[in-house]
């Protein structure tokens, strides 16, 4: 029996929230991912989500997922990094990048002590198309050849992440961050700090970036003012992306935080419902759903805060859930398969209620029906008043009901 998610307003009480569980929905190979090692995600301009792996591409139209690899003319099926503009899917590689513009595929290699370079981003500036590669630098992409720019103060050649504000290029490397807005002069930015950067990323307010040092480094753009902050709850930092909301997710190797604008964080790990911590991306699509990927259970896709996993440890006598509402009164009502009726008041401890020589399963349930609240059990309805007392129709009493096990109730 799987575990049934119900849906409720949260208080946010406290500066960072754990012990909290969610509702994660898992896709692997199961549900028909290409391979379970996720490393990119990104979306089109019709609404399909593409998802990379070290085994492929994917399409995900919300149901299926439709693979491209090597057979179809991938560069090859280690997929590094996924951006899509322009009409175009530009595919990161190990090597190299592949675009697809209405499903013609073609491929760009590195050559000669670069050939095997990963690729981290792709993107448009001042009419160039660049390419971000840990290992390799900064290419350009030119008449169908990636040529690297020679960036003098890079020692490392690792070029991890782009940012591009008010015409300016911003690089977050391994040596610290650098701008440009020529591609042939470059400024080290040592506001910064000495860090080694795995990400930068903002908007019109802030350039934010993430270290391997497990901080944020964020700078007012306003103001001019720099804060370095390592959030708890996150350790492995590895990237962040800031939200719509301008809630920023940060993701590692021990799960993922969400930083809201007042400072509160939420943390996300196994104990609060993670499939798996160690991850590798997160992305928002064009409905503001949270996508996470993993480094061996797939891709996730997370509700929202709305959603929440009720179980024994939580309190709630019972793992096993089948129905359930919360009234507009803040009191919720819970159907499970071996506990019967659960009754939790608005801020006060979940309880049974007690219904004497009654089978525990209830199927469904309803609210607010003659001022009542009505369950379906194998062989019988309950109607619960508001003084909290139940009473029991059986079909001996009520020929009305429609058989021996009530499944589904609606309100006309």
């Amino acid at each position: 029996m799987r575990n049934l998610f119900l849906t409720f307003s949260l208080s946010l009480l406290t500066t960072v929230v754990f012990g909290q569980k969610y509702s994660f929905v898992a896709y692997s190979t199961a549900e028909g991912l290409p391979q379970s090692q996720v490393t990119a995600i990104t979306q089109d301009d019709k609404g399909y989500l593409w998802v990379g792996t070290i085994g492929g591409l994917t399409k995900f139209n919300g149901e299926t997922f439709a693979h491209t690899t090597t057979r179809e003319g991938l560069l090859n099926n280690r997929i590094t990094s996924l951006d899509f503009f322009e009409e175009t899917l530009w595919v990161g590689h190990d090597g190299g990048i592949t675009t697809i513009i209405d499903g013609k595929i073609t491929s760009y290699i590195f050559t000669g002590d670069d050939k095997s370079r990963p690729v981290d981003q792709i993107l448009r500036y001042k009419g160039a198309i660049l390419v971000c590669s840990n290992g390799g630098g900064l290419f350009k992409l030119n008449e169908g050849n990636l040529e690297r720019i020679e960036i003098e103060m890079l020692k490392s050649n690792k070029v991890r992440s782009a940012h591009i504000y008010q015409n300016v290029l911003y690089l977050a490397t391994k040596d610290g961050i650098m701008s440009t807005t020529d591609l042939k002069s470059f400024k080290m930015h040592e506001e910064f700090g000495d860090y080694s950067f795995s990400e930068i990323f903002g908007d019109d307010q802030e350039l934010i970036t993430t270290t391997f040092d497990s901080l944020i480094v964020r700078k007012n753009l306003k103001t001019g003012v720099v804060t370095e902050t390592n959030p708890d709850g996150i350790e492995g930092m590895r990237g962040g992306r800031l939200a719509e909301d301008r809630s920023l997710w940060i993701w590692g190797k021990k799960g993922t935080v969400n930083i809201k604008p007042d400072g509160t964080i939420h943390a996300f790990n196994r104990s609060s419902g993670l499939p798996l911590e160690g991850l590798t991306c997160v992305f928002e699509d064009q409905n503001k759903n949270i996508w996470i990927g993993s480094e061996g259970k797939g891709l996730f896709r997370f509700p929202g805060m709305r959603f929440q996993y009720f179980d024994k440890k939580s309190g709630y006598l019972s793992d096993l859930f089948t129905c359930g509402f919360e009234r507009e009164n803040g009191d919720r009502y819970y159907g499970t398969y071996d506990s019967g009726i659960l009754f939790k008041e608005k801020g006060k401890e979940v309880r049974a209620i007690d219904i004497p020589g009654l089978e525990s399963i209830v199927w469904c349930a309803i609210p607010d029906i003659d001022g009542k609240q009505w369950f379906g059990k194998n062989d019988v309805l309950v109607s619960i008043d508001a003084n909290g007392e139940p009473t029991v129709f059986t079909k001996a009493d009520t020929p009305e009901l429609p058989g021996s096990k009530i499944s589904q109730k609606k309100k006309f």
